[in-house]
């Protein structure tokens, strides 16, 4: 009898351990395909004698997903 016992616990162990190896990965593979690029641009708008010019209003447009985003220079010429 307490062979089987054994060996009832050890398949039982076998399969905690493989459920946590299948957890894992397949965790693995969600994470990987919520995986986002991101950036961030930064920069000041000149005119050609050096000069910051504020209030210029800056437009940027992804190319793979059409997103708009826009922002002001302030008073430096600076954007972010």
């Amino acid at each position: 009898m307490n062979f089987h016992r054994a060996f009832s616990q050890c398949l039982a162990i076998i399969a905690l351990l493989l459920a946590g190896v299948w957890l894992i990965s397949a965790s693995g593979t969600r994470a990987l395909a919520q995986s986002t690029t991101s950036g961030d641009v930064a920069g000041t708008i000149t005119d050609p004698s050096g000069a910051a010019i504020p209030g210029a209003k800056i437009t940027l447009t992804s190319s793979a997903t059409g997103r708009i985003h826009s922002t002001t220079t302030n008073a430096s010429g600076d954007y972010r």
